[in-house]
Formats: C-alpha cells, structure tokens, sequence
C-alpha cells in the first residue's frame, strides 16, 4: 500500500467462488479485480446519496483496489476523514490540539485564531461532538458482492449450456 494510503477493508475472495467452477486461482484473481472495481463504483454511489457538507469530491475519488496474494480484496483512500465519516467517531476532548493554533471560521465568516493551551484542556475546552457513521464502505462492498454473485451465477449457468452443447 502507497505513502498516504489507509486500508479501510479486506475482503476475502474464497467466499465469492466456494463450490463453483471458478474455484482456479486465475478465475478468482479475475473475479477480486471485478469485485473491486464495483465495490469502488458502489462505494461513491453510497457517498453520493449521503449528505456531505460541501462537495465530497476529494473523498469520492480516494478510492483504491488491490488483490493481495492469492485471495485477498483490499479497499483503500487516500482521503485521511474516509474512515472516520465512514465509521464514525465518538465524542472527545481534542487533546491532540494542545499547542496548536487552530483557525475557527465564525457564523459571520470571519476567521478567527484561537491556541489550544493546557489550561483550555483542564477547563473542558476543545470538545469534539462526534459523528455519526455513514457506514458507506459496507452498503457499497454488500452491493458489489451481490452484484458479483449474480454474475457468477450466470456465468456458471453459461458454462453449463455450452457443455451441454458440446462446445
């Protein structure tokens, strides 16, 4: 995985072809390769749906694929909020802005500069409220795997016409 990249999901492609005749290591690479460019393509279509503030842009285009070994589908972004807006985070003290001097953009638009200092910290200051997790990463990933199962079933439907034709 490249500088800059998290890994947001492994999926495991045995599952996809288990009792198949696509069991091959070649069909399931060719399969994992599929199943990731649809898990991407489902993925934005989830953050599309979803209410962003502003244009999520940048996220919709982080998104990366690549197989690992033999059976291993790995989903990545390059964007350091995916995990966070996906998942969600949990109220907390922002202790890691400590020392920090931090722009806050006022209801009027001004920006204004205010330094996070310990005693902030001790008063209670710097509350992160949370958020909500928008799990886009597991509607997109479930959609794809139906979409992919679906196309392994006709494929195998396939295969067994043309063996009954003699081809």
């Amino acid at each position: 995985m490249g500088k800059g990249k998290y890994r947001l999901r492994g999926i495991y492609g045995k599952p996809l072809v288990k009792g198949t005749p696509l069991e091959d290591e070649a069909d399931r690479t060719k399969l994992l390769e599929e199943t990731g460019r649809e898990a991407i393509k489902e993925v934005q279509k989830e953050i599309s749906r979803l209410s962003f503030k502003g244009q999520p842009t940048d996220l919709l285009n982080s998104f990366t694929y690549e197989v690992e070994g033999k059976s291993t589908l790995v989903l990545s972004s390059d964007h350091p909020a995916a995990k966070y807006l996906n998942r969600g985070v949990k109220p907390h003290q922002m202790k890691y802005l400590e020392g920090a001097t931090v722009p806050i953009v006022t209801d009027d638009g001004e920006v204004k500069f205010r330094t996070a200092t310990p005693k902030s910290m001790r008063d209670g200051k710097w509350q992160h409220p949370g958020i909500k997790g928008k799990h886009f990463l597991e509607r997109g990933v479930e959609k794809a795997r139906e979409k992919i199962k679906q196309k392994v079933a006709e494929d195998i439907k396939e295969r067994i016409k043309k063996r009954f034709r003699g081809e």
